[in-house]
């Protein structure tokens, strides 16, 4: 079965780091990134075999925890692996708070070496 991960990120140069940070650690993985929350949405909707989100806690549309209650809510992704990252030092404290209950890791700055440290922990 394939396996996938979604990497949701308003900045095009950070998906871009978290894509090749994922790929060349991961190469069996298949992407799919989205720009915003209802883009992210759609693409989890319409796919199979999530294994992970790395979801960006502000973006457009819905914000990466109202994507990650999404992923809790549906059967098959309620129990994949959710980072929420947040490049804002002022929002940590936040979004840590409302994040509770969700069962995810949060970060407060992307660090795709942690990230795919996670990965590995999930894929084993």
């Amino acid at each position: 079965m394939l396996k996938r991960v979604l990497v949701l990120n308003d900045s095009k140069e950070a998906r871009r780091v978290l894509v090749d940070s994922i790929t060349r650690n991961f190469p069996e993985i298949e992407i799919v990134q989205a720009a915003n929350g209802l883009e992210a949405k759609d693409k989890l909707l319409e796919c199979s075999g999530w294994v992970a989100a790395i979801l960006d806690f502000v973006v457009l549309g819905l914000n990466g925890l109202e994507v990650a209650r999404l992923i809790r809510q549906q059967e098959e992704t309620k129990n994949i692996l959710i980072v929420i990252i947040s490049g804002f030092a002022n929002h940590s404290a936040k979004f840590r708070e409302r994040a509770k209950g969700l069962s995810c890791l949060t970060m407060g700055v992307l660090k795709p070496g942690d990230i795919c440290q996670q990965l590995s922990a999930v894929l084993k």
